[in-house]
Formats: structure tokens, sequence, C-alpha cells
């Protein structure tokens, strides 16, 4: 049975208009990276219980 996520990948076509779309939902996102050529931003979620 599935308990927890740690890691959740969703390319997008535009970094810019989904960091801004996260944003627009108040979620927190951190300062952009790149890794092996690819650009990345992570979203900062904490689950409540």
């Amino acid at each position: 049975m599935l308990t927890r996520i740690d890691h959740l990948v969703l390319p997008v076509a535009g970094l810019d208009a989904a960091a801004a779309a996260f944003e627009r939902l108040g979620l927190v996102l951190t300062p952009r990276t790149a890794h092996a050529g690819l650009a990345m931003q992570l979203l900062e979620y904490i689950a409540r219980p």
C-alpha cells in the first residue's frame, strides 16, 4: 500500500508559466536550478495530517 510520495516529476513545456501557475495557487517554489542541462524548480509541500 502506498503511504507517501517522496518525489513527483512533472515535465512542462514552459517552466516560467508552470511556476507562475503554482504560485497563483499559493504554493511555494524553490529557486530555479539546473542539473544535467535541464532547468528545474521544486515545489515545497508539507502534508498535514
